[in-house]
């Protein structure tokens, strides 16, 4: 099959900015997610013994009311949900999160070889609606979550199942927020403890 655009973000971009406010800046950083979301785990760069996924955790800055942050998570989201993507609720705990993920299992052939990865796309208009006030445990997860482990896993002192495991994790975060806000979603953990770096 033919490719339709030479570069499909140049494409994205001319779609989404017609008739729009807000700032191209944002509709470039909301179309990197979309294709960060598409490729999943299918892609990846070698770096030494390391792989590195395309997943990226991605947060619009901007005043509340003025920035226009909202029309390109809309945009992205509309996309992703076309494609059929999972995309995780804005309000969720921690127990939810990872138990949605350990169900999104999908596969793909690399080749011979059976890949297996749990990729789930969170998008959130106010980030702090995602991640709560000050959770460390949420950004702990998350943070650890980024380096898109082969396997990861997670138990619960209750259940029939106590343990819920993740076979090839895949996050992407596309949110937005008010500078105004960073102070009471951040601890100071999260910004030694690698959550920003990530972001």
């Amino acid at each position: 099959m033919p490719r339709l655009l030479n570069d499909w973000l140049t494409g994205y971009l001319k779609f989404a900015t017609t008739s729009s406010e807000s700032p191209i800046s944002y509709h470039t950083w909301a179309g990197i997610s979309v294709l960060a979301s598409t490729l999943q785990r299918r892609v990846w760069m070698q770096w030494g013994h390391t792989k590195i996924y395309p997943n990226q955790y991605i947060v619009l800055l901007g005043p509340s009311g003025m920035a226009r942050k909202g029309e390109p998570l809309v945009i992205a989201k509309n996309f992703m949900s076309q494609l059929g993507l999972p995309i995780a609720s804005q309000r969720i705990t921690p127990e939810a999160l990872i138990k949605l993920m350990a169900n999104s299992s999908t596969s793909f052939m690399n080749g011979k070889r059976l890949v297996i990865q749990s990729p789930i796309n969170v998008i959130a208009n106010e980030l702090t609606v995602f991640t709560g006030q000050k959770n460390i445990r949420l950004l702990g997860d998350l943070t650890d979550m980024y380096d898109s482990q082969e396997a990861w896993s997670y138990e619960t002192k209750h259940g029939d199942n106590p343990k819920d495991s993740i076979t090839g994790v895949c996050v992407n975060i596309l949110a937005s927020t008010a500078p105004d806000w960073i102070p009471s979603i951040l601890p100071q953990e999260a910004v030694g403890g690698g959550w920003t770096s990530r972001v």
